[in-house]
């Protein structure tokens, strides 16, 4: 009797201790979720503002070549000197622009990986 005592017991001990390894992984399952949908917004927001900078790429270049071709009317020495001005702005510009294109690459690939280890995460569990 004592020992069928203490098998009931081992059971039930070892049932206790599945139930709380289930209760963990479908906490990790949720958390995984969350940081997944996290990682997706955040990826939304960077694909977002990556087309935003784009557009202002695209406009910048459009202001350039038609500032160029307005410029032809003035006299050569104004010419050059608005043109120089104005790559030189563009050039800055640009380079800015190409600097908040590659962070938000750079944070384009980082929610990537994240949405990628939260998946993994949420298949693993």
């Amino acid at each position: 009797v004592h020992d069928m005592a203490d098998v009931i017991q081992n059971q039930k001990d070892v049932i206790a201790d599945l139930e709380a390894q289930l209760t963990a992984a479908q906490k990790a399952v949720l958390e995984a979720e969350r940081e997944r949908e996290g990682a997706e917004l955040a990826l939304g927001e960077a694909e977002a503002r990556r087309a935003q900078l784009q557009e202002e790429l695209e406009s910048l270049e459009f202001a350039r070549k038609t500032e160029a071709a307005d410029l032809k009317a003035w006299s050569e020495r104004e010419q050059q000197d608005k043109v120089a001005e104005a790559e030189a702005q563009l050039k800055s510009a640009r380079l800015a622009a190409e600097e908040d294109l590659q962070d938000l690459e750079r944070q384009l690939q980082q929610a990537q990986e994240q949405a990628q280890r939260a998946q993994e995460a949420h298949q693993g569990a």
